[in-house]
């Protein structure tokens, strides 16, 4: 998925005295809310079917046929079938648009609502599990929200399970998402506007708002007819975790997907990841030839050390590779060689919080004449606000609070998208795992 917060592909790992600071910890898994009736009879109209070999078919009513790994650990989503995204739906907006960075607005904007959904998200999933909330249309926007931030900061693991919650709690949201994660294209509409409307119905109070309407209700979109732009860049998610998976690696099983058309023409896709690269293929199966571009999705622990397009080694990592379909039957390959990420950021373990964390708290340090302050101060605001530690910035050189202050480098580096985005996955976890109860890992109807 896009990745705007990727400013580069590697991570550093914050060390104290040669002590890790974060423990590893499972994936983000959040509450599962009630089913509600649209969910059920959205997966009765879904054409679904299970093959031999265990892996699970998704056919839609206009040809689109995705093929799941059979191992996947998102059942509920194979059953859903892939809507076409609703403008109008407050929800259908792409939180990364390409001018954010440069609009210092924009990023105190996200981050802050990026915070306020957090918060929000927890508080609702500890009132469900205590019995006393029912979902709305304004739980699952905002849980669509945290879905497609998860998944833009490469935090696919983390945004599988949010999608496969969504499903659950608004079946024909998770629905208009699906095509966007499975397939990387764009999304319609434009920045925070759900976060925008959501704000504005709590401000005024109104019955009609998306804070009264129950999730159910909402009206689903049309089938996605699987079309995209001749041109387009798509950044396809990681397959989703294998169920025997604890650490939400993505599956080694390919995930197919037939009936796409772009610029008229009618494309395949295959995703796999295999023990040393990631492999994506197109196929042009009618129609004129036809070019775009696909970026490689990263798996998690790893870097891409070289990629290759038809065989043809692209001269960077982490950028568009150029796709060129001209032949019928014949899948085209992009193929990333991965390698271990040797300065990978080890995962926080929310309920856990270091003592040193405790004592000392957490520096984060930011330059006053960084051209990206703005997009920097804004994340750092939100680790204030929700961190349970004190969380301070900090100018280089400035000496630590105390000899065991946990210092992280936030200054321009090649490093420092991967530790930001790091670090909103170490965020989110510690404030969803706060909800957490008995009761959230029961099924939906309470067994």
């Amino acid at each position: 998925m896009s990745s705007l917060l990727a400013v580069a592909p590697h991570l550093c790992t914050l060390v104290a005295a040669g002590v890790a600071l974060f423990a590893a910890a499972s994936p983000l898994v959040l509450a599962g809310a009630h089913s509600d009736p649209s969910s059920r009879s959205l997966h009765q109209e879904a054409d679904a079917r299970t093959r031999d070999d265990g892996a699970s078919v998704e056919r839609s009513t206009t040809g689109v046929e995705v093929t799941w790994p059979a191992s996947t650990a998102t059942p509920a989503l194979a059953a859903l079938p892939l809507l076409a995204q609703d403008p109008s739906s407050p929800a259908a907006t792409d939180p990364w648009p390409e001018d954010l960075p440069h609009d210092a607005a924009a990023w105190t904007e996200y981050w802050s609502a990026f915070a306020d959904d957090l918060a929000r998200e927890s508080e609702w999933a500890a009132e469900w599990a205590a019995g006393g909330r029912t979902p709305t249309h304004a739980d699952g926007e905002r849980l669509a929200r945290l879905c497609l931030a998860a998944f833009h900061q490469g935090r696919d693991a983390d945004g599988w399970s949010h999608l496969t919650e969504l499903a659950t709690r608004d079946a024909p949201l998770a629905s208009q998402l699906l095509p966007h994660v499975l397939v990387g294209g764009p999304l319609v509409g434009g920045p925070l506007v759900g976060r925008a409307l959501e704000s504005e119905a709590r401000k005024s109070g109104s019955p009609g708002g998306a804070d009264a309407v129950p999730s159910g209700t909402r009206t689903p979109s049309e089938p996605w007819n699987g079309a995209l732009e001749r041109g387009v860049v798509l950044r396809p998610a990681l397959t989703p975790p294998a169920l025997d998976d604890p650490n939400g690696r993505p599956s080694r099983e390919p995930l197919e997907i037939t009936g796409l058309t772009v610029g008229g023409s009618r494309v395949s896709m295959r995703l796999q990841v295999r023990g040393d690269g990631v492999d994506l293929r197109y196929r042009l199966d009618e129609g004129e030839p036809v070019e775009f571009a696909a970026v490689l999705p990263v798996p998690p622990g790893l870097s891409i050390a070289i990629e290759y397009f038809d065989w043809e080694r692209a001269e960077t990592s982490g950028e568009p590779l150029p796709v060129r379909l001209s032949e019928p039957g014949e899948w085209y390959r992009l193929w990333g060689r991965v390698r271990p990420d040797r300065a990978a950021w080890p995962t926080i373990a929310p309920d856990a919080v270091p003592r040193a964390l405790e004592l000392f708290g957490l520096e984060l340090v930011i330059a006053a004449d960084d051209p990206q302050a703005a997009y920097v101060a804004g994340f750092a605001r939100a680790c204030e606000d929700l961190f349970p530690f004190r969380v301070r910035r900090v100018e280089p050189g400035e000496p630590p609070f105390g000899a065991s202050a946990q210092r992280v480098d936030l200054t321009p580096s090649p490093a420092r998208g991967a530790k930001l985005r790091d670090l909103a996955g170490h965020l989110a976890h510690f404030v969803l795992a706060r909800s957490r109860t008995p009761r959230e890992t029961s099924s939906p109807d309470g067994r």
